[in-house]
């Protein structure tokens, strides 16, 4: 199910908002991928980007944080850790010679909150040796533990084993068997070289990355049944310690990401908090709006998705239900009906006929490519390059291919959520004579573009490579220009 629908109106928000919303995520070019909205104890509006649907894994990336602070409370109602907890202590047999200045002193606290003193981030460092938790007590400390907030990727995998060496169970088991099998979801995640849950990997659906919100704004209660106790479970979302401002974040944007910290969670510029985490995965839990909203996207620049989310609904609430707008709902469940990741245009166009099985040669190109033939239909299109079909999906449709059109690009650490869909293919005409196609994954958060031109008898493919956005690279477009044989 690609979308569910009830008329935002009943809930004090009215159509008109969330088409805004969508509107200006499409004009400041936010990759949206999902939008789910609660209020009042009902889901009232859920989208899906195509080729995602809600059962789609996805990459949670800091977001996945905040589970590891909820399998660590749950070890605490288990009576099997604490809060004040020396790691020292939670760690005795990977305790460094040479220990730093206060390192004695950090306590799973503080970890919880990013306040271990460490100077910096320090997960760039750990991950380079053969036992990360050692590394993390082995660096130095430049502020005292608890004084000052600093963000730092290696608290997450502290949490993990110190979860997995209380409960004996790893952080997916463990997180499983007390939270997600009563939501009836999984969670994936990798290892690191040493064969230990590495966080950031954290993958979900994505429609559970809205009942891990509506399970924090119930206080730790799942469809009736209370997992978590509730003081426990508020834990989560309390301002533990102030925040910096972001200098990422545009000076004119409503939340400037220093608006207080949690166990692994943000406080909101609103009220209340959220899961946050890199490419703007957003699960927002607002008890003064008696509200949930859960947002995955591919947005690297810091603070636009919740600046547009805030200005065009949540400024727009109200307490009370609102007058019908049929016509408004009319256009609003439109929309959601047809939202997709692929490119905009038309199906079919004059010039298909004309370039219908025509074989080009392609000059010398570093791929060593002789030869492409494009054939079309009404529901698809298919290249045929170097003996290869590759078949792409026309009307929004998205069509899984096993060959990759051309190189693959390399591979990044984040790319892999075990089962999930890898080569996705669809196009339109986007022009007389051009038709582009996009290349997607479930995994790989990032969106090949291949355009091609036809002018003739010639043909120029350009393909447009998007890196892994984080991954600090460029590619530079591979263009390949091909001559009728006949």
């Amino acid at each position: 199910m690609l979308y569910q629908l009830e008329a935002p109106e009943k809930f004090g928000i009215s159509s008109q908002s969330i088409l805004d919303f969508l509107d200006a995520c499409e004009e400041e070019n936010v990759e949206l991928h999902s939008l789910e909205l609660r209020r009042w104890d009902q889901k009232f509006v859920s989208g899906t980007f195509a080729p995602f649907t809600q059962r789609s894994r996805h990459r949670m990336y800091s977001s996945g944080k905040a589970l590891c602070s909820l399998a660590f409370l749950f070890a605490m109602q288990d009576g099997l850790i604490g809060l004040d907890e020396p790691l020292v202590s939670v760690f005795a047999g990977r305790v460094p010679e040479n220990l730093p200045e206060y390192m004695d002193q950090v306590t799973m606290y503080h970890v919880l909150t990013m306040s271990t003193g460490h100077e910096k981030d320090v997960f760039s460092r750990i991950k380079e040796t053969n036992d990360w938790v050692k590394e993390f007590m082995r660096i130095p400390l430049a502020y005292r533990p608890g004084s000052t907030y600093v963000y730092n990727n290696g608290t997450p995998h502290m949490v993990s084993e110190a979860v997995r060496l209380r409960t004996g169970k790893d952080l997916k088991t463990y997180l499983e068997e007390k939270l997600l099998s009563h939501m009836g979801e999984t969670m994936d995640i990798s290892l690191n070289p040493q064969g230990e849950p590495e966080p950031s990997t954290i993958s979900i659906t994505i429609e559970a990355f809205g009942k891990i919100a509506d399970f924090l704004y119930h206080h730790g209660s799942c469809q009736g049944k209370q997992l978590l106790k509730p003081e426990l479970a508020d834990m989560m979302g309390q301002c533990h310690l102030p925040t910096p401002i972001d200098a990422r974040v545009p000076a004119d944007y409503v939340e400037k990401a220093c608006n207080g910290y949690g166990f692994h969670t943000r406080r909101n510029a609103i009220g209340g908090y959220k899961l946050s985490g890199g490419r703007s995965q957003k699960s927002l839990v607002l008890p003064e709006f008696e509200m949930t909203a859960s947002m995955m996207a591919n947005e690297p620049r810091e603070g636009i998705l919740m600046h547009l989310f805030y200005t065009r609904v949540m400024f727009h609430v109200y307490q009370r239900p609102l007058p019908e707008d049929p016509e408004t709902l009319k256009r609003l469940k439109y929309r959601l009906e047809h939202l997709n990741l692929g490119p905009k245009g038309i199906p079919s166009s004059s010039i298909e006929e004309k370039v219908q099985g025509r074989e080009y040669r392609l000059s010398c190109n570093e791929d060593g490519k002789k030869k492409v033939r494009f054939d079309f239909s009404d529901t698809q299109a298919a290249v045929c390059l170097a003996g290869r079909k590759i078949l792409i999906g026309k009307n929004g449709q998205w069509l899984e291919n096993e060959p990759y059109f051309l190189r693959k690009p390399s591979d990044f650490r984040l790319n892999l959520i075990p089962g999930s869909k890898a080569n996705l293919y669809t196009g339109a005409w986007t022009g007389e004579n051009e038709f582009t196609f996009y290349i997607r994954s479930e995994s790989r958060m990032a969106t090949d573009k291949v355009y091609c031109r036809f002018e003739g008898g010639r043909v120029e493919i350009r393909v447009m490579i998007d890196p892994q956005k984080n991954a600090g690279t460029k590619i530079e477009p591979i263009i390949l220009n091909g001559f009728c044989q006949e």
